[in-house]
């Protein structure tokens, strides 16, 4: 073996010595070929893992940071392509797709060739862009101590701290520009210090509350306010403190009823021509009015919805028309139509009402969108005209005498004896003494005698009918929001018991009763009452939740010797609980809540698009069921998250939600169209080529193009085939001085010629092209009926002409010369982009484009011409 090597290393340094004599003899080309060529040519189609690829490569983050080293709006800009999936202004395809290409095609030579699909960002809306530049401010303990003070050990804000929100980011961010946004991320609790929190000793302080009508004369701004509830639609409140009516989004059926007294406090915006508090506004139960009855409703007419629209307000009116329904939208059509009054946000509608005359009751809340044609109405009654309204509102049951009632609404929850039937006004139990066979969330009319069972009215099951109107349950219940009950207002209860959707913390017991099922009852932590868990579906319930610390949600139902009872939606371990909201950011201080916020040059204000889609920022506890602190794909995640957050959106509604992607704020804007919540198009499609030249990759450019604008230029020419005297000087083919396009006709102004001329353009160089396209731009006139335009034009392509050839026919050919098929031609005066390809074999060659004109003397069309060109 040692001698095989030695004599073959001997073998190798003898050739060296003599390499270039010896290769030049006797293997000719070998020099040429010691460099080694990788020639590929492909068209590439870019996926999101591409465009994750390209935000990451070192070499375009240097080159991102190189271009803004101090403000780094190109390296943000990078960042998010991974998420958008499209280039943009700042991050373009012809300088970051070459490091792109280096990389995953490291050893192409020159002369490779990749046509590179891609999408482009197309009127973005500016906002978006700033919300995706956006930084976030993490509140500490630091901030905490500057809202209450170095003596009092608080960290959280609370609903009248909330307004120091700007104070701190004007301490905490540094030189900030006009426009600049900022999410706030934050620990909120609804309960001030003095009521529940760790007061430090202080003595309570009384809340301050802004009368309505001076929060209704404002546009935006932060306001604590209180008032009682006087009506409802499925997503929002309407509450009134005798100086105003204000409405609360909520974006979920409400879980307070008509006579609570309630303290808002937020964020409020000016939407459909009117004042109202925003969805993130904070909502606590105060008080119960010991009565409640709606006002007697203005009657009004198409006259006085004319006067309405001018200067829109909350008011209770009673008008007629007919039910129109358009998608999930119902209308109500008045007079000569011109004012379709909306039914907004209602909960249920009778279709068999639809198309017929009608009455509607309910408050007149402002009107939707740019249009006055549309006020909106929270509907408290629809029925046919002339007839009598037979349904009573579950909120109002409550207040009046017991005796023989009807009510609709959806079943809110069951237990092994009944159902919670709840409306936009309130709540009332049907109890059947047996299993309900109604479904949670199903839609129901109930007719019964009510009665009143220690403090609240409920339905009885003698003589009870319940019909089901939707047999296709909602996903209502699911998303209605509880109520968090502290000790103090649990206790309350006993004192003015009321139907309630709360949630509320304590230690379950489980006892058996001797008579052959078990009581559930939960002692709250603080308070003397305790909680009576009715009628348990023992087969179902977790039994292991015994002696433990435990979070119930459900129906307090009434109360009785020291005990509420409740019909239960859902109970789980607190300690469990705990450890899912910890997966929420790290911070010294957990946030709950996050908000954002805009520098307007002078001043923070929490951000509200003028005008524009309404902001939706994710909260911590949206992210818990992801169990990640971010969205990976938000493309999957958010229609979802639209569609549970908005269970009653009308065509065309917008949200932009507002999200952590990875380590930064990102925002998209949606639409919903009647089904699902479809994303913004924010990009085009685009085509790029690069070739690789000297070892670089490079942008290819076209390979010839002629606007045909005015005089012949780029090499165009004309050759006449056949042509009488009477065109000889007006010519078939006109480039005239002055105009954008080149007209084809063979009519010399009197009439149609038989005649026959070439347009041809100048030397196209295809000699490194891979897929080539012909374009150009073509409208036409006077096409005669019965006649298509290849009846009188045609285009060819050679290899073999040269200028100053002639057009020679062979039979129904033209020597030399290949017809191209156009899928798309002009038929009128509107002009169409025409488009085919190079055919195989002329790629590679250099060649000429010709426009035939064939017309004859039995009518003849014109045919004008712009943009030509030949690319990739």
């Amino acid at each position: 073996m040692k001698k095989h090597i030695l004599l073959g290393t001997a073998l190798s340094s003898l050739l060296m010595l003599g390499a270039c004599d010896y290769n030049e003899d006797n293997f000719p080309g070998y020099d040429e070929l010691a460099t080694i060529t990788n020639v590929q040519s492909d068209t590439l189609d870019l996926t999101a893992a591409d465009y994750k690829k390209i935000a990451g490569l070192k070499a375009n983050e240097e080159l991102a940071l190189s271009k803004d080293p101090e403000g780094e709006t190109y390296v943000t800009a990078l960042k998010q392509l991974e998420k958008d999936c499209f280039f943009t202004e700042i991050i373009t395809p012809q300088e970051f797709l070459p490091a792109y290409l280096e990389d995953v095609y490291p050893y192409v030579t020159d002369n490779s060739k990749f046509i590179i699909n891609y999408r482009m960002a197309e009127s973005l809306p500016e906002y978006l862009t700033a919300i995706a530049a956006a930084k976030e401010f993490d509140l500490g303990s630091d901030n905490y101590k500057t809202v209450w003070g170095e003596n009092r050990v608080v960290k959280y804000l609370t609903p009248s701290t909330l307004k120091e929100i700007p104070t701190l980011l004007k301490e905490g961010v540094k030189s900030p520009k006009e426009g600049d946004v900022m999410q706030v991320n934050y620990a909120y609790s609804e309960t001030e210090p003095s009521t529940g929190g760790d007061d430090g000793g202080d003595e309570p302080v009384e809340p301050t509350y802004t009368p309505l009508s001076e929060v209704m004369a404002q546009k935006s701004g932060n306001y604590t306010s209180k008032g009682e509830v006087v009506g409802a639609s499925a997503t929002s409140l309407l509450i009134s403190d005798g100086t105003g009516i204000i409405r609360i989004l909520r974006n979920t059926l409400p879980t307070f009823a008509v006579g609570d007294v309630v303290e808002v406090s937020g964020e409020i915006e000016f939407k459909q021509e009117l004042t109202r508090f925003r969805s993130a506004s904070v909502v606590r139960f105060l008080e119960r009015k010991s009565s409640f009855a709606y006002p007697t409703p203005k009657t009004i007419d198409a006259a006085g919805f004319a006067d309405y629209v001018k200067a829109p307000k909350v008011e209770y009116v009673s008008y007629e028309g007919k039910l129109t329904m358009s998608g999930t939208n119902y209308n109500i059509v008045i007079g000569d139509e011109t004012i379709q009054p909306g039914l907004t946000n209602t909960l249920y509608v009778n279709p068999d009402l639809i198309d017929k005359d009608v009455v509607v009751t309910g408050y007149l809340t402002g009107v939707s969108g740019s249009s006055t044609k549309y006020p909106n109405t929270f509907v408290t009654s629809v029925v046919a005209k002339e007839a009598t309204n037979t349904v009573t509102p579950a909120g109002v049951l409550q207040y009046i005498d017991a005796g023989n009632y009807e009510a609709e609404g959806v079943v809110s929850a069951i237990y092994t004896r009944g159902f919670m039937l709840s409306d936009c006004s309130g709540s009332i139990l049907v109890y059947k003494n047996e299993l309900p066979t109604e479904k949670v969330g199903q839609i129901v009319r109930v007719k019964g005698t009510t009665s009143i069972r220690n403090g609240v009215k409920q339905f009885g099951n003698k003589d009870l009918q319940v019909t089901v109107l939707m047999e296709e349950p909602t996903d209502i219940p699911t998303k209605m929001v509880p109520q968090v009950l502290t000790a103090a207002e649990f206790d309350a209860l006993a004192v003015t018991p009321r139907v309630v959707y709360a949630t509320i913390e304590g230690q379950l017991s489980i006892e058996d009763s001797g008579k052959g099922f078990n009581y559930f009852n939960l002692l709250v932590s603080g308070a003397s009452t305790t909680v009576s868990i009715s009628y348990v579906d023992e087969k179902s319930f977790d039994m292991s939740l015994k002696g433990k610390t435990v979070k119930i949600t459900g129906f307090l139902l009434d109360y009785n010797n020291g005990r509420v009872a409740m019909m239960y939606s859902k109970v789980e371990e607190a300690a469990a609980t705990a450890t899912v909201r910890a997966i929420t950011r790290a911070s010294d201080v957990e946030p709950n809540a996050s908000a954002l916020y805009r520098y307007n040059g002078s001043v923070w204000t929490v951000y509200n698009e003028e005008g524009g889609a309404e902001i939706v920022v994710m909260q911590p506890s949206d992210y818990v069921s992801l169990g990640s602190s971010s969205l990976s794909k938000p493309d999957e995640v958010l229609p979802v998250y639209l569609k549970n957050s908005f269970p009653y959106a009308q065509v065309g509604n917008i949200r932009t939600v507002t999200y952590r992607y990875n380590t930064s704020v990102a925002a998209d804007e949606y639409t919903y169209d009647g089904t699902a919540w479809v994303k913004t198009v924010n990009s085009v499609p685009g085509t790029i080529v690069f070739m690789m030249a000297n070892g670089k990759w490079i942008e290819a450019v076209e390979y010839y193009f002629n606007d045909f604008d005015g005089l012949l230029h780029g090499g165009a020419h004309i050759v006449d085939v056949d042509i009488p005297e009477s065109l000889k000087e007006k010519k078939v083919w006109r480039a005239t001085d002055g105009f954008n396009t080149i007209l084809g006709s063979s009519h010399d102004g009197s009439k149609a010629c038989k005649a026959e001329s070439w347009l041809i353009t100048g030397e196209v160089d295809l000699s490194k092209a891979v897929s080539p396209k012909i374009m150009v731009t073509a409208k036409c006139k006077y096409l005669p009926s019965g006649k298509v335009m290849t009846d009188f034009v045609n285009v060819y392509i050679s290899a073999v002409y040269k200028e100053g050839d002639e057009i020679i026919k062979e039979d129904k050919d033209v020597k030399d010369w290949v017809k191209l098929e156009f899928p798309k031609w002009p038929v009128n005066d509107t002009y169409v982009d025409m488009e085919t390809m190079v055919p195989a074999g002329l790629i590679g060659k250099k060649v000429y484009i010709g426009f035939q004109y064939v017309g004859d003397d039995g009518g003849v069309p014109n045919i004008q011409m712009k943009n030509f060109v030949v690319k990739e």
